[in-house]
């Protein structure tokens, strides 16, 4: 007999999708979908956001706005991702704040592309 399997397969305590979506256990989440800006904020305030922003015009600045507004920003991390596999260059973080990101797309070639900065911010909403 093995104990502590609920009913639907999984171990007791387990959070479902379904679980998140409706805020179960002091978690809310937004947007928990592929390719969509979204954000999770537990109980004690701690969340973690997630989005992307784009460039296309060589050493210009791109922002991010969170999907959600901060009371305070720990990090932000980010990636470059090319939609075309023609960019040769990179998203700089520059700054951030508690609404948004800013980065500075800089390009080493003269290839006509567009670069994202795929994002996450952590931080806290009081």
């Amino acid at each position: 007999v093995i104990t502590g399997i609920s009913a639907g397969g999984l171990p007791d305590g387990c959070i479902t999708a379904d679980d998140l979506a409706s805020g179960v256990a002091g978690i809310n989440i937004s947007n928990f979908t592929e390719n969509a800006e979204g954000y999770v904020k537990f109980s004690n305030g701690f969340t973690i956001a997630w989005g992307e922003s784009s460039g296309t015009s060589a050493e210009a600045d791109v922002t991010w706005t969170y999907p959600v507004t901060f009371s305070t920003v720990y990090r932000v991390i980010h990636g470059t991702r090319d939609a075309s596999g023609t960019t040769d260059g990179m998203m700089q973080l520059k700054s951030f704040s508690t609404t948004a990101a800013t980065f500075r797309h800089n390009k080493f070639n003269t290839a006509s592309s567009t670069a994202y900065a795929t994002c996450i911010a952590i931080g806290k909403i009081n």
